[in-house]
């Protein structure tokens, strides 16, 4: 019986810290995706902002 006991709370223990580390790696990679999203809205707004001021040097230097 006591072995029983110390076996659940032996897994509930390891399952705990799993968890614990699944999440944490969550938040890295929830970090690195919104790091990701911010250079990619940095490239765009500054594209689509040339695009308004000097029309001429993105047809030259982005052909489409």
């Amino acid at each position: 019986m006591i072995a029983l006991v110390l076996s659940l709370v032996s897994l509930s223990t390891y399952l705990w810290q799993q968890k614990a580390a699944a999440e944490a790696q969550v938040v890295v990679l929830q970090q690195e995706q919104a790091k990701k999203k911010r250079a990619l809205d940095w490239l765009t707004k500054g594209y689509w902002d040339l695009k308004r001021d000097n029309p001429k040097v993105i047809k030259k230097y982005f052909p489409q």
